[in-house]
């Protein structure tokens, strides 16, 4: 969350042992208490085979935190009549220089990490990561390319669900890595027999050499309630799902494969409708402001 929100939340919670009223108590309470749920001293690896894990990382219990504490201070200064131009300028300007602050030092030890590492074997993993770390247009794909672990894949349906308890205390970068691709559906001895071509965040070009007409797997996963289009040799071809992946039937001789998703026009209706609320709400807010009294 940072040091600011930290300190924030910090002062707030000590405020609760001299100041008993105020709504502003509650959101205190809850933050601090999730703030001590995520951290990682708890055992959380016997929850690794519960729908617990859908979270993925306790950390991201941190942005509620954050929330809880910016109501718990808007509410407490509210209750303590602070709520002036000047203290929210104040708070406003704390949280944002010691965030920028924060951010600079980071990119800053993330650069001289990278330049101390270009003299060294990048075969270390140290070196390594400090390379990626820094990012630019080439180390960017680079990393890309080596990043293997399949944690988005489909997962075969007859795996054994149970990951082992030795795995649980230490779930190393390799052992995640074994474990993740013994249980997902991918056929890779049939992604070798395409060659990519190409990749952006719309589509996916491969190419594919073969003797014979043959329906086989494309590499790449398919995912349910998703429309997908196929394009052989700039053709469209049916496909259908196949465990886990697009199958499609391919001719012989040489076929240029082009993959993405499917336009439809009811995510752009879907768009254009929450647009158009976002507008009427803002119409709305702007013209019935409540009228200050006072008491």
């Amino acid at each position: 969350m940072g040091i600011a929100i930290t300190f924030i939340l910090i002062y707030l919670l000590a405020q609760l042992l001299s100041k008993a009223t105020g709504s502003w108590r509650y959101w205190a309470i809850g933050a601090g208490s999730i703030f001590i749920l995520a951290q990682n001293w708890l055992p959380t690896f016997k929850l690794i085979n519960t729908p617990a894990t859908l979270i993925q990382f306790t950390m991201r219990f941190l942005t509620i935190v954050a929330v809880g504490t910016t109501i718990s201070l808007i509410l407490y200064l509210n209750h303590n009549n602070w709520h002036t131009t000047s203290t929210t300028i104040f708070i406003s300007l704390f949280v944002i220089i010691i965030g920028l602050t924060g951010v600079i030092q980071i990119h800053r030890q993330n650069q001289k990490n990278y330049l101390s590492s270009l003299p060294h074997d990048s075969s270390s993993a140290a070196v390594h990561q400090f390379r990626i770390r820094h990012l630019t247009s080439k180390n960017y794909y680079e990393n890309i390319d080596r990043m293997d672990v399949p944690d988005y894949h489909l997962k075969k349906s007859n795996i054994e669900p149970e990951i082992k308890h030795a795995l649980k205390q230490d779930l190393s970068f390799n052992d995640a890595n074994r474990v993740n691709k013994e249980t997902v559906a991918f056929d890779h001895k049939s992604m070798a027999k395409f060659k990519f071509i190409s990749a952006n965040d719309q589509q996916v070009s491969f190419k594919l050499q073969q003797a014979h007409t043959k329906a086989l797997k494309l590499p790449v996963i398919g995912y349910k309630n998703v429309n997908y289009q196929i394009k052989i040799n700039n053709h469209h071809v049916k496909y259908t799902h196949s465990q886990g992946q697009l199958k499609a039937k391919l001719p012989a001789g040489r076929s240029n494969i082009t993959i993405s998703i499917a336009n439809s026009s009811r995510h752009a209706w879907a768009l254009f409708i929450t647009f158009l609320a976002y507008i009427a709400s803002l119409l709305i807010f702007a013209l019935h402001r409540p009228v200050s009294s006072k008491h």
